[in-house]
């Protein structure tokens, strides 16, 4: 959900929208938590609506409501790599005052890069690809074996 018109109303408010007509909420998530679908539950930018319905009906509700997120297992690796490159370059320079290197390093560019990719799919999920759950279980995987220490 998307749209700034329906940004703040609760569920009952947006029934008797004549837009809604036709289609069944079915879940909806919020930064990936599950909320209750109850008819004081507000709805608010950044939200996922999980609806069943008609063709028409559903394109109807995602014409108003924002943009359509179907599940997919396709990773886009265009925004990956772009924001690990963009990142790195953010955390490659570094200022030298009396002998000393003050920067924010690679892996912290890199960390900052993946936040505002991360970011910028949450305030406009039509913009960016999409990650699945299994890309994402992979990269943590990486990321916390990488910080175990050796047995050696």
């Amino acid at each position: 959900m998307t749209s700034k018109e329906f940004d703040g109303r609760t569920l009952a408010d947006i029934a008797r929208d004549e837009v809604s007509r036709g289609v069944f909420l079915r879940r909806i998530t919020r930064a990936g938590t599950p909320l209750g679908v109850l008819p004081d539950t507000q709805v608010q930018r950044g939200d996922v609506l999980t609806v069943t319905g008609s063709a028409g009906s559903t394109a109807r509700v995602v014409e108003a409501f924002g943009v359509a997120d179907r599940a997919t297992d396709v990773t886009d690796m265009l925004v990956v790599a772009t924001g690990i490159v963009a990142g790195a370059l953010i955390g490659l320079p570094a200022l030298h005052i009396g002998g000393v290197e003050i920067g924010l390093s690679l892996p912290v560019g890199v960390l900052l890069g993946g936040l505002v990719c991360g970011w910028l799919r949450s305030v406009r999920p039509g913009l960016l690809g999409r990650v699945p759950g299994p890309t994402l279980w992979i990269f943590e995987s990486i990321g916390s074996r990488a910080s175990w220490p050796s047995s050696a």
